[in-house]
């Protein structure tokens, strides 16, 4: 089973996770325990404590660059866990900036932690184990983009273009698919997800990240024709999408557009399960089966974050943004939402509250 917890994002799926500016995934697999990135500052240590997280406990930490929005939060980390490896590419320390505003602005790491002994630097390709795959070396479009443009870097002392040499990203081998996670896609999520693919020997099952299509410094969302010919890439692949930070709200629904039901969005809170035994649904459905799958295409509740193909399900999202994986670990089961579904005439269970008894079973209630 794959478990994806974001517990830093710009926006939030519920009131009672706090958001900011900066993302960090909490991830859990068959082997790890692990943080990919880890925000901008501590934030992430106070929604990992309400998810039940125990951030002590974590074996792994992959930094996907050296901008703060991703980093800034390793003083924090390292003071609640001592022994994860923490693997980041030895050139994220060096000098990052935005050139938004006089003079630029620093938006690299803290140099004074580089000589943590927790710090594994990564070169262009690492295996670490059967699960985790680390690549960088993307060859960034040389033409910059207007969101990319804005971004800067010191060498020798001289202010120049940021080449992302620092990016890099991470396959998943868990549950029998292959998942591409980015932290913002410098480089661009399409060229990342083609040199994924070449390491696969085929495109991923799913890809997660920002794709930075938003400048948030400037607040400016990439012309539409730039949106749109990024869709245009990723339609054919077949991969179902999760994004989330530097997409930014405006790209995300032209992406939307284009893309349907196979691109979701992952706020601070929201979760993402895959290969959970017996679990497809929230409500305690079963998505094996049902006529849906095959004629509307529908991926079902959990891999479509609340948004099946009839739409937004008002169970689901209910249950995610109380970050519970499926309603039987609500303390209100069952409440009167899904009591009404469960019961409704037409459309309802048969028997009649059979997703409430499944829940019940899946909590071991």
């Amino acid at each position: 089973m794959l478990r994806i917890v974001t517990l830093v994002e710009n926006t939030t799926s519920s009131s009672e996770y706090d958001c900011k500016h900066g993302l960090s995934f909490y991830v859990e697999t068959p082997g790890h325990r692990m943080l990919f990135d880890v925000g901008p500052n501590e934030l992430f240590l106070e929604n990992a404590r309400k998810k039940g997280i125990d951030l002590a406990a974590v074996d792994t930490v992959i930094l996907s660059h050296g901008h703060y929005d991703h980093g800034g939060g390793l003083e924090a980390f390292f003071a609640v866990n001592q022994t994860a490896k923490v693997y980041i590419r030895q050139t994220a320390f060096e000098p990052h900036f935005s050139r938004v505003g006089d003079p630029p602005k620093y938006i690299g790491l803290d140099k004074g932690l580089m000589d943590n002994a927790q710090f594994i630097f990564t070169g262009d390709e690492l295996v670490i184990d059967d699960e985790l795959h680390l690549f960088s070396a993307v060859e960034p479009d040389p033409v910059p983009s207007q969101s990319n443009g804005a971004l800067m870097m010191e060498k020798d002392g001289q202010m120049m273009q940021d080449d992302f040499v620092h990016e890099q990203n991470l396959i998943l081998s868990v549950a029998g698919e292959k998942i591409l996670m980015a932290g913002c896609s410098h480089a661009g999520i399409d060229r990342i997800q083609k040199k994924a693919a070449a390491i696969i020997g085929r495109a991923p099952d799913r890809v997660i990240g920002g794709f930075h299509l938003y400048n948030p410094s400037a607040q400016k969302t990439e012309p539409d024709e730039v949106v749109d010919e990024t869709a245009r890439a990723l339609l054919p692949t077949g991969s179902l999408y999760y994004t989330c930070h530097c997409t930014g709200p405006k790209a995300f629904d032209r992406l939307k557009i284009h893309l349907g039901d196979r691109l979701s969005y992952m706020a601070t809170g929201s979760e993402l399960l895959i290969g959970a035994e017996g679990i497809d649904t929230r409500c305690g459905l079963k998505c094996e089966g049902c006529e849906y799958v095959q004629s509307c295409g529908c991926g079902g509740c959990i891999a479509t974050m609340g948004k099946p193909f009839h739409g937004d399900c008002p169970v689901a999202q209910c249950c995610q943004n109380k970050g519970f994986t499926h309603c039987g670990q609500c303390p209100d089961l069952p409440c009167d939402l899904l009591t009404q579904y469960s019961c409704d005439s037409e459309h309802g269970d048969n028997p009649a509250g059979a997703r409430i008894e499944r829940c019940r079973k899946w909590a071991g209630k």
